[in-house]
């Protein structure tokens, strides 16, 4: 769904005063905000994924928001990403789709343009931007969006060290890509040089004639020491589409070495390079977020 500039805004702003009480614990019987922040002590509570948690129940312990004070609510801060377009200066039209994740005291986004944003929760100031560079002008059948990133931390890793926290992010160019949270810089020891392209490969790629025939849209699930990423196709283009893939990244920590799987099948075959055989269902998008059961 193609939402316009004002619906965007209006939903970011929505996202940003829910994420505003991320430090608030339950309160007591309902009462106005201010005197309820002053009977409050603080805690962290975050959301570390793109439903909340790895099932992706979307639930929050936080009662400091409800039915009989969210009319006093008033927007804390609102940040622009200033990733839209109505497809005059694109091929395609822009959407935003992203639900934020909180982590560590940090808020992270994606843009229509699957750029990665590090934003204080708090004050909404930017801490690092990454671009992944992807083709504006080109056809993408599912338009220019991104619904969020995934994160993992590497328990080898010390504070301190780079990439012990990592951001992942589907571009809708169809490739993952691994950032240093604490920089917005490539995991250099990931994959190759930070990234991976998902259509090595993958059959009847690109042969329609338009780029994004292939696309990621949604953040990948993390389980344990795996990232699996879905994707999406262009529908009802040809009768030789390429076919709905799953992959799966082992050890994200050292590097990268995908397997296509789908349907309970055994990969095909498994190599050392970073994308191994793709294997498909035939059919059908997996184009929402994926959840996991850890």
């Amino acid at each position: 769904m193609i939402l316009s500039n004002i619906t965007a805004s209006v939903i970011i702003c929505i996202i940003i005063i829910a994420m505003a009480a991320y430090e608030c614990v339950a309160a007591q019987a309902p009462t106005p905000i201010a005197q309820t922040a002053a009977t409050t002590q603080s805690a962290d509570v975050e959301w570390p994924y793109y439903g909340a948690d790895a099932g992706a129940q979307r639930f929050s312990p936080l009662l400091h928001i409800n039915r009989d004070n969210v009319s006093q609510l008033k927007g804390a801060w609102v940040y622009h990403t200033g990733d839209v377009s109505d497809g005059k200066t694109t091929r395609m039209k822009t959407g935003f789709e992203n639900t934020p994740i909180v982590v560590d005291g940090r808020m992270y986004i994606s843009t229509p343009y699957c750029r990665v944003i590090a934003l204080d929760p708090e004050t909404g100031r930017e801490t690092w931007s990454y671009d992944p560079q992807i083709k504006k002008d080109a056809i993408y059948s599912e338009g220019l969006i991104n619904r969020g990133v995934s994160t993992w931390l590497d328990p080898e890793r010390k504070p301190g060290d780079a990439c012990r926290r990592r951001i992942f992010i589907g571009t809708i160019d169809a490739r993952l890509i691994a950032l240093d949270a604490a920089s917005g810089k490539p995991c250099s020891d990931f994959a190759d040089g930070g990234q991976i392209n998902l259509k090595s490969s993958v059959k009847n790629i690109e042969h329609i004639g338009y780029y994004g025939e292939f696309e990621e849209t949604s953040p990948p699930a993390i389980i344990d020491d795996l990232v699996i990423v879905g994707s999406a196709v262009g529908d009802n283009r040809a009768l030789d589409e390429p076919r709905l893939h799953a992959f799966v990244v082992s050890r994200i920590s050292m590097y990268a070495a995908a397997v296509g799987f789908a349907g309970g099948r055994r990969p095909r075959q498994r190599t050392d390079q970073m994308v191994g055989a793709a294997w498909g269902c035939g059919r059908g998008d997996a184009l929402d977020a994926p959840s996991a059961n850890p």
